[in-house]
């Protein structure tokens, strides 16, 4: 019963838009595809695609595989096979392998003179100069990207926030805006985040993703640190803080209450939960009339017609029957 009410009131609306059932059928499928392809593309597409691509989506916390290696900004990141200080196969990132040889051996001095190169802003070294390096280290190492290739042919990468930050300081130079894509709403993991990029930009705008796709409630967060979170991320440098999303949740939540109180208490349903509490709230969509641009399609005809008799908001205006309510 609750479907067919939800169908009755899709078909009483657009019925006045389409003159035949073969223009609501069309309408009804590319609706539907449309609805899906923008949902996945901009929000779990977003979120889920393994492969890094370009500006918009390169700054991925979770990314896993990238499709070429001809960036050296990728290239401390790649992950590569070797054969570990224990003798057995590992697969690590060049810096990292070459770092656990060097806390092997117990080189203290080498190891710190290690890790001060991988630390540079932005992190951009080519393997060829992180081979140079490490052997001026006495570090050779049998470590190859290629072995660690996808079936496709994509390369494997460390993803974390340190992979983020040196991306976004690459692009700071050349980007008005950088947006880090994260798994969970965690405001210590945007602190690191913004505290990376602005050593290098230290006026560099961000953006965060208020994801509907997160589940806030297991966030580990209470109601209080949710409140305030858009406040302490705005601090931080995240001046566009926006929610994909929202628009699609409210109406499917709007329409899904509606629906269930039109089946169960007919037109009490519309009136009690919808038109009074616009009225309560002061919504100025109560007079959805005057939103529909009538009054100034009125005005122009006016200037053509005046003193008419055909305007618009004439005086058996539905409309008017709210002027004691309000």
């Amino acid at each position: 019963t609750l479907y067919l009410a939800r169908l009755h009131l899709f078909l009483y609306i657009t019925s006045s838009i389409f003159d035949s059932l073969f223009n609501l059928v069309v309408f009804c499928l590319l609706s539907v595809f449309l609805v899906l392809f923008f949902f996945f593309q901009a929000e779990d597409g977003i979120r889920d695609a393994q492969e890094s691509r370009g500006l918009g989506d390169v700054y991925k916390r979770q990314a896993k595989y990238l499709d070429s290696n001809i960036d050296t900004r990728d290239h401390p990141f790649i992950l590569g096979e070797w054969t570990s200080p224990a003798n057995k196969k590992a697969t690590n990132t060049f810096p990292d392998a070459v770092a656990m040889v060097l806390q092997a051996r117990g080189d203290n001095a080498g190891l710190s003179k290690w890790q001060t190169s991988m630390q540079g802003i932005p992190l951009a070294m080519h393997l060829n100069d992180m081979r140079t390096l490490a052997h001026s280290l006495k570090v050779d190492l049998d470590w190859d990207m290629e072995k660690c290739r996808s079936p496709e042919g994509y390369y494997g990468v460390k993803c974390g926030v340190d992979y983020a930050i040196a991306r976004a300081q690459a692009f700071a130079p050349h980007a008005d805006i950088i947006w880090m894509e994260s798994g969970k709403p965690i405001a210590e993991q945007a602190g690191v985040f913004a505290a990376g990029v602005k050593k290098a930009a230290p006026h560099q705008m961000l953006a965060y993703n208020l994801s509907p796709s997160f589940n806030w409630d297991a966030a580990g967060m209470n109601d209080e640190e949710i409140r305030t979170f858009v406040s302490r991320l705005g601090k931080m440098g995240f001046v566009w803080q926006f929610i994909t999303l929202a628009g699609f949740h409210t109406d499917a939540l709007g329409v899904t209450s509606f629906a269930r109180a039109y089946n169960k208490d007919q037109m009490l349903g519309y009136v009690r939960d919808v038109q009074r509490k616009e009225r309560e709230t002061g919504v100025p969509q109560l007079l959805h009339q005057t939103w529909s641009g009538a009054e100034l399609i009125d005005k122009l005809q006016s200037l053509v017609n005046k003193g008419g008799s055909t305007s618009i908001m004439s005086d058996g205006v539905t409309e008017k029957q709210f002027a004691s309510k309000l």
